[in-house]
């Protein structure tokens, strides 16, 4: 039975139920949980670039964490994906959305929709990040902005040459530090805004 808390699901239960998870199996296929501090700072980023009633992208949207915290800000046009059928469904039990199951890793799938925002906590090996980001651009308006948590620095790598040449495709709106640790990890991250 899920936990309530004056007749809502408490905020923090899933981010809790997962890093217990986490505990148990590791960390794997970077699931670095996005902390509810950070969801909320990214909320408060959101809203300083996007107005109400625009379309949002949660990528790798993981159980919900951002997305939670978009709606408690007042957004409802959210759109999701992720490549765990279980994260989808689990997004889904605490979002009430419908998450796509899609892996932008596959170049035999298609995704049409371009966006003026996008937000993630997407996936950390260099590889992935890569791609992601081409994703980001391939999907990104012209006008728009991605507002990410990715690992500290990795703005600032020289090569891989196609990472370079993937980040050179973007302006640096803001760069702050996370405030807060990723459970079982050692990894640090930083908020970044981009735009194309």
């Amino acid at each position: 039975e899920l936990p309530y808390d004056n007749g809502e699901i408490k905020k923090d239960w899933f981010y809790e139920c997962f890093v217990e998870f986490q505990k148990r199996a590791g960390v794997y296929n970077s699931q670095f949980f996005t902390p509810t501090k950070t969801a909320e700072r990214i909320a408060e980023i959101v809203y300083e670039y996007a107005e109400f009633d625009e379309r949002i992208l949660d990528a790798c949207c993981g159980f919900g964490q951002i997305t939670s915290a978009l709606k408690r800000k007042g957004y409802g046009q959210i759109e999701a994906f992720d490549n765990d059928k279980k994260m989808c469904y689990a997004y889904f039990d605490l979002t009430g959305i419908d998450a796509r199951f899609f892996d932008f890793t596959n170049e035999d799938e298609t995704f049409a929709n371009k966006y003026n925002l996008i937000v993630s906590n997407p996936p950390y090996e260099v590889k992935e990040l890569t791609k992601f980001l081409e994703f980001v651009d391939e999907h990104l308006n012209e006008t728009g902005k991605a507002i990410l948590l990715i690992p500290s620095g990795f703005l600032d790598k020289q090569r891989p040459a196609n990472l370079v040449r993937v980040l050179n495709k973007f302006f640096i709106q803001l760069r702050e530090p996370m405030k807060e640790k990723f459970e079982r990890t050692g990894i640090f991250a930083e908020i970044i805004v981009l735009s194309k």
